[in-house]
């Protein structure tokens, strides 16, 4: 088994303070300050963590309100925790992180959702984040099959 990039780390540990925010209702930087594995990550990662938690601190209800429409026949409300956070954390980042490719975005999300939520978690988080990309990021959206790098 390889070792997790350093961007996969920031994003677990980004992951991990959204369902604490939820579990605890804290806010999310007072999540964030909670969680253990951001003092290991290393400096590059744990700014870009801390950018996604600036993010998803300032722009929740735009991506809460991007992801609604793709969602076919599901409430934002009524998913379970670990797919919400998963969906907020790849919508912030498709939204507002250009420079990630869609790809690596997509990837990203899937596999947290895969590895954190329910069977069939990583494949509705992917089409829900797929018609998001679609529409937030048309231009640079590629096809299902292209490999990304972790930016």
């Amino acid at each position: 088994m390889t070792s997790a990039t350093p961007r996969r780390r920031a994003r677990e540990a980004v992951f991990q303070a959204l369902y604490q925010a939820e579990v605890c209702g804290d806010a999310l930087p007072t999540a964030w300050a909670g969680v253990p594995q951001r003092d290991q990550l290393p400096s590059d990662a744990k700014a870009y963590a801390e950018e996604l938690i600036r993010l998803l601190s300032q722009h929740l209800p735009e991506v809460d309100a991007a992801l609604r429409p793709q969602l076919e026949n599901w409430r934002l409300e009524r998913l379970g925790m670990t797919d919400r956070g998963a969906l907020r954390l790849g919508a912030a980042e498709l939204l507002f992180a250009e420079e990630t490719p869609v790809r690596v975005v997509l990837d990203e999300a899937v596999e947290l959702a895969s590895r954190f939520g329910g069977d069939g978690s990583g494949a509705f988080v992917n089409g829900v984040l797929d018609r998001l990309a679609r529409r937030a990021r048309p231009g640079d959206f590629q096809p299902s099959g292209v490999a990304g790098g972790d930016a």
